[in-house]
């Protein structure tokens, strides 16, 4: 039954569960961030901020809801909701957007999340957990949820040291940051235009090197610095070679880590060793700023890879779960797998590697 809540939004009733979960819309962005400041498991992508600010530049639907028992908020789950077919789920391109709820409520949580998304005619969900956060691997199936891993990189600065950071990388590292100055890179904060005009770009070429268009407007780095241009705890810093520009990288910190969101040096400085100028002074920024750790937000490939273990950076595993709320597209999207599987089986004969093998898609985010 759809009704107009306290808030004076237009949604369902809130959903009793077993667990005694409800959920209804969070009235302020003030309440919402004071909730996940002192709730485990909340990063920087949960902030009302974040949420806000990437649902206008995608078009999606920000439903901040509130986790609640007894009327006493205990979390929040967030939900970012854009059309795709039948479904109202985004293609969010960063992690950890999921519930941030205390252990005991997670399963209830969950539950109320699927009988708010049945309610509201949405086919599926996923909901991610920052590393760290165990407890989903027997919460989520109890609600009848499935769970996997994926994987982000992780470098520990929890020593605090300069000099332990650069003990930890390989020689390597240290010769090419060399070379970069050598070449005249210099890197210093970020200003307003430099965000504004370099980021899309970067974008472009970021997802363009996977063959992906980018998912972000070309007015994101106007939304990005009119919120966090002045903001403590957010490192934005730029590289130039010369007087040509280099590459950026925007990070967002959050209780003990920094999260680094996106960075590196444009294509055409490929040769000035840019990016590793970059992730250098992003790193000794945290240090200075005093992180114990710096999330490099997922894990795009193996040469990505490879770059961040040269700086100390370790493969760090972080729990998904998702749920298809509707029977009918559980039967669908089961039979879609099934088909595949059947396609993948046929082209596996010697007359169609090749092609295969040519068509595949590209991986990471």
């Amino acid at each position: 039954m759809a009704v107009v809540g306290r808030n004076g939004r237009w949604g369902t009733a809130p959903r009793r569960v077993p667990s005694r979960i409800t959920l209804d819309h969070c009235r302020s962005g003030g309440q919402w961030d004071r909730l996940i400041e002192r709730t485990a498991g909340s990063t920087a992508f949960h902030a009302w901020d974040w949420l806000e600010l990437q649902a206008q530049a995608h078009g999606w639907r920000f439903e901040p809801l509130l986790a609640s028992v007894d009327g006493e908020a205990v979390g929040v789950a967030p939900l970012l909701l854009g059309r795709r077919h039948l479904s109202m789920e985004a293609r969010v391109p960063f992690p950890y957007v999921g519930p941030v709820v205390p252990p005991e409520h997670l399963t209830g949580t969950l539950l109320a999340l699927d009988g708010w998304a049945r309610e509201n005619r949405i086919v599926s969900s996923r909901a991610e957990f920052a590393p760290g956060v165990s407890y989903p691997a027997e919460a989520a199936p109890r609600a009848r949820w499935d769970v996997h891993e994926d994987l982000t990189w992780v470098v520990d600065l929890s020593h605090g040291s300069v000099d332990q950071f650069w003990r930890g990388t390989r020689r390597s590292v240290r010769r090419t940051l060399r070379s970069a100055e050598q070449r005249g890179v210099v890197v210093r904060p970020s200003t307003k235009t430099e965000v504004c005009q370099w980021l899309p770009p970067f974008f472009d070429e970021a997802y363009g090197a996977r063959g992906l268009p980018s998912p972000y407007p070309r007015d994101v780095g106007e939304a990005i610095w009119e919120r966090y241009g002045e903001r403590e705890g957010v490192c934005m810093l730029s590289a130039w070679v010369g007087d040509q520009p280099g590459g950026l990288s925007l990070a967002f910190g959050h209780g003990e880590t920094l999260y680094s969101w996106a960075g590196g040096g444009f294509r055409s400085r490929r040769g000035d060793n840019t990016g590793t100028a970059l992730y250098v002074h992003e790193i000794l920024w945290a240090l200075e700023h005093g992180f114990r750790f710096l999330d490099e937000v997922g894990a795009v490939d193996e040469g990505v890879s490879r770059f961040k273990r040269a700086f100390g950076a370790q493969e760090v595993p972080y729990l998904v779960a998702t749920r298809t709320h509707s029977p009918v597209w559980r039967q669908v999207r089961r039979a879609y797998r099934l088909a595949k599987r059947g396609r993948e089986r046929l082209s596996a004969s010697p007359y169609d590697a090749a092609g295969r093998a040519e068509h595949a898609p590209p991986r990471g985010r």
